[in-house]
């Protein structure tokens, strides 16, 4: 997996060049762009998150993994927004409280969706009945 983000990660600078200069310089006025270290940065935390998303899916499914990712994503930001670059809101408290809210969400839909033994042992029909008839082999 990291070998294919990276791939995806290089493919991504590339096609950007090919894309964005014509664009940026025609809505521009022919003013260039320039990198700044923090799109390394940027990249390189790209990368193992690609990765991580694989693992993610493969061991949680892409409906859990997926609620998961995006609203770590929308903590993130509204951690380095609200506290490291200092954004203004009407009040942090309140700001603070919906998160904190969204993290319960997030925690509920984790826990409530994620299927328990039981359904994963493949022993039951759909109405939780096993199928063995106290023989252990399933006949």
């Amino acid at each position: 997996p990291l070998v294919f983000q990276s791939y995806k990660t290089l493919m991504c600078l590339l096609t950007s060049f090919t894309t964005l200069t014509p664009l940026y310089r025609s809505l521009s006025g022919n003013v260039g762009f320039y990198f700044t270290p923090w799109g390394i940065v940027s990249g390189l935390f790209w990368v193992p998150a690609g990765v991580a998303a694989i693992y993610a899916v493969k061991n949680a499914g892409l409906a859990i993994s997926q609620g998961v990712w995006s609203s770590i994503i929308v903590l993130v930001s509204f951690v380095w927004g609200i506290f490291v670059f200092e954004e203004k809101v009407r009040s942090k408290v309140v700001a603070s409280f919906v998160v904190l809210t969204m993290c319960v969400g997030l925690w509920g839909m984790s826990f409530y969706s994620t299927p328990n033994a039981d359904d994963r042992s493949g022993n039951g029909d759909d109405n939780g009945n096993d199928n063995d008839n106290g023989n252990g082999n399933g006949n």
